[in-house]
């Protein structure tokens, strides 16, 4: 756990000349948004975005989406009223979830995905005490990637492969499953997709975004999203039971 420095507003402000104070109509945020967008690269996919910092981080938008959300244009002092009302409501600390890496450590010492080779002595509650390497979520999903078999064949498998991984991973029935980086964000993005597949996908817990004039399946990933679950059902069930399911 660690302390959270929030910037207020007039701060935030300073730090960022190059964007314009703006609220969101709708759910009544404020931001500091990029005055004009930005080229950014997605592989081979140009994609014109604007970035937007909050009380909370920044992000990404798209500029389509930009164009026909509900952000508008704001003076200061309600910028600085809304931005610094919603600061003051933020956590003051942060938790951030490592892994041990713990056992016979020297022979894979120079592949442990860390720059922190500090070993950690760790006791949880009512357990015995553990020593250890500590790894980032991408770290320990990187490391188990590559002790994985080459041919990954359970869900759980695949999707280890995939999030440690930028190759794609083969999910069978044509599909694949790739780690991508989107409006600087990581994603599981399902390739192979055709349009008759689509609904069926979604109804399993799938999730699409047009993305320069494209529209592309992602596979939710993040706290509280059983990922492994949703890859389950569609591993399992294939396309054409996902098709029927959304029938």
């Amino acid at each position: 756990t660690d302390p959270v420095h929030v910037l207020g507003a007039e701060e935030a402000i300073s730090r960022n000349p190059d964007k314009l104070p703006m609220v969101n109509r709708a759910s009544g945020r404020a931001a500091l948004i990029s005055a004009r967008p930005m080229q950014m690269y997605d592989e081979d996919i140009v994609t014109l975005m604007r970035k937007a910092v909050r009380p909370n981080g920044s992000s990404y938008l798209e500029e389509t989406r930009f164009g026909s959300s509900a952000w508008e244009n704001i003076g200061k002092p309600e910028f600085a009223r809304l931005w610094d009302a919603e600061a003051a409501s933020l956590p003051k600390t942060t938790t951030t979830k490592l892994y041990l890496l713990t056992g016979l450590l020297l022979p894979i010492w120079k592949d442990i995905p860390t720059t922190n080779e500090r070993i950690y002595r760790v006791t949880p509650d009512g357990a015995t005490a553990m020593i250890g390497r500590t790894l980032s979520e991408q770290g320990a999903a990187a490391l188990r990637a590559r002790f994985l078999v080459s041919n990954p064949q359970t869900p759980q498998e695949m999707l280890t492969a995939a999030l440690g991984t930028t190759a794609p991973v083969d999910l069978g029935r044509g599909l694949t499953l790739t780690r991508r980086r989107v409006a600087g964000e990581m994603r599981l993005e399902l390739g192979g997709a055709d349009k008759g597949m689509i609904d069926g996908l979604k109804a399993l817990g799938c999730f699409t975004e047009i993305i320069a004039f494209q529209l592309r399946v992602f596979l939710p990933h993040g706290d509280g999203i059983d990922t492994g679950r949703i890859l389950a059902r569609i591993v399992g069930q294939g396309t054409t039971k996902a098709a029927e399911q959304a029938a």
